[in-house]
This record gives structure tokens, C-alpha cells and sequence, in this order.
């Protein structure tokens, strides 16, 4: 590992130690080697489903529950056994699916006004579709920003999340000030 990634290991390791001390704490790693179907140039990713192995094994010991959702190529199950029999599909149903645990878990400790949080990556290609959407591919469909809002971070809209996106288009997912209701500066966060 190299600084970078030590550096990015403590930090990781600190916010998920601070989000365990206050409550309880979800990972969902997503990594998808498979470029979009119907996009002439992008190849098969490599590492993805390695980044998101890697990732899960490191936030899964600081989680109270961990979901790797990954179609882990031949080498990355030989050196991820343990990982490859826990993996689930990197798909839009299995997502909907671990967000809908998630929320069931957690409803009673949100009326109760106690923290949750949810550190939710995703390493894969992204995309731009015909109508100007940026979009995450699953193995069962785009993941559109339309989605990432109305879907998934509507869901969580109770607790706190982390999101971490490694794909080409990652900003135009998440940029554009106000696109989601709590996007703030940074330097007004308390």
C-alpha cells in the first residue's frame, strides 16, 4: 500500500470508528468490472471488483453490518476466498434489497434520535446516456443520478452517508449545487 492508501485507511478507519461510538454503522461496497452495454470503446475493467474487495475488508471490522455487492473475477476470488461465498450481484435488486435492510434496522434508533451511518462506494464505470443523465453501471441497469437521489439517498435521508465514487462522470453524479437537499459547503459543517 502506498501513502496515499495508508493515509486514506486512517481516515476511513477514524470516520468508521467515530460513526461506531455514536451508532451503528453499514457498509455497502460496490464493484462492477463491466463497461455499459451498448458503449463502443470502454473495455472490461480489471480492478473494480478488487478496489471494492478491498474496501469491504477494510470497513467490514469497523461495521456493525457489511454488503459487498461484486462479480468477483477468478483472481479476485482466489485471493478473496472468504469474500467470493459472502458476494452478492452488483445489481439495482440487490441494492434496492440492502437498502431496504438497512432502513428496517434502523428505524427504531432513528426515532429514538440515535446515529446511524452508511458508508456506501461504488467502483465501476460511469457513463453520460443520450439524454445527458450520468449513470453507474449495474449489472442489471444504470444506476442514473435520478436514482442515486430519489432512490437511494432518499432512502437513507435519516442517517449518515458517506458516499465514495470511483468511476468515470463520478462528479457529474454528485456536482451542481443543490441537487441534493443536504449538500453543503464545507466550511459551514460544524
Amino acid at each position: 500500500m502506498n501513502r496515499t492508501g495508508f493515509a486514506c485507511f486512517f481516515v476511513l478507519m477514524a470516520i468508521a470508528g467515530s460513526a461506531q461510538a455514536s451508532g451503528r454503522v453499514y457498509t455497502i461496497n460496490i464493484g462492477h468490472n463491466a463497461p455499459p452495454p451498448g458503449v463502443n470503446g470502454l473495455d472490461m475493467l480489471r480492478y473494480a471488483d478488487d478496489d471494492a474487495a478491498r474496501l469491504h475488508g477494510l470497513l467490514a471490522s469497523a461495521s456493525d453490518e457489511s454488503f459487498l455487492l461484486s462479480d468477483l473475477d477468478r483472481d479476485t476470488r482466489r485471493r478473496y476466498p472468504q469474500l467470493a461465498r459472502s458476494a452478492r450481484e452488483p445489481s439495482l435488486a440487490a441494492l434496492r434489497n440492502v437498502l431496504k435492510r438497512i432502513v428496517e434496522q434502523t428505524t427504531d434508533a432513528v426515532a429514538r434520535e440515535q446515529r446511524a451511518t452508511v458508508f456506501l462506494s461504488f467502483s465501476g464505470h460511469g457513463a453520460i446516456s443520450e439524454d445527458g443523465e450520468p449513470y453507474l453501471v449495474m449489472s442489471d441497469g444504470p444506476l442514473t443520478r435520478t436514482m442515486l437521489r430519489d432512490e437511494v439517498l432518499s432512502t437513507l435521508r435519516e442517517l449518515n452517508v458517506h458516499l465514495m465514487i470511483d468511476a468515470c462522470h463520478a462528479g457529474a453524479l454528485v456536482s451542481g449545487r443543490g441537487v441534493f437537499d443536504r449538500e453543503r459547503e464545507a466550511e459551514q459543517v460544524p
